[in-house]
């Protein structure tokens, strides 16, 4: 099927781990919502947030060394947490649309106990 060949192209092209970025993890993950028209993958779209979020790599906005400018560790936080905080929304917003609320509590939780410091987290239950 050409789903299953498109998966390996991502998977082989744009998730490879010596250059995987934040942004190919959203491909990846929009894809994905978008590959079946009539009904997406709802276990491959999970496999992705979760790996997504459990790769360190995809706090930089490109797979190449970031600029000087985002060396200094108060920029590098900045932005991990900015993305970071936009995978767990939209992870949390996918689980509360396919009416995983269950799922959904279990993210808000699991997204405060990994970002303690990011205010954002903290809000997500009551959005």
């Amino acid at each position: 099927r050409i789903q299953n060949h498109f998966r390996r192209v991502v998977e082989d092209h744009v998730l490879k781990n010596d250059r995987v970025t934040s942004e190919g993890w959203l491909f990846a993950i929009y894809a994905e919502l978008h590959l079946d028209a009539r009904r997406p993958n709802v276990w491959a779209i999970r496999n992705l947030f979760d790996r997504a979020l459990d790769n360190p790599r995809c706090a930089h906005n490109t797979g190449e060394a970031p600029p000087a400018v985002l060396l200094t560790p108060e920029n590098s936080i900045k932005q991990q947490n900015k993305v970071r905080r936009a995978l767990w929304t939209l992870y949390i917003d996918f689980e509360v649309k396919n009416g995983e609320y269950k799922r959904a509590k279990s993210l808000i939780y699991r997204a405060i106990r990994e970002c303690p410091w990011c205010k954002g987290t903290r809000e997500l239950g009551f959005s």
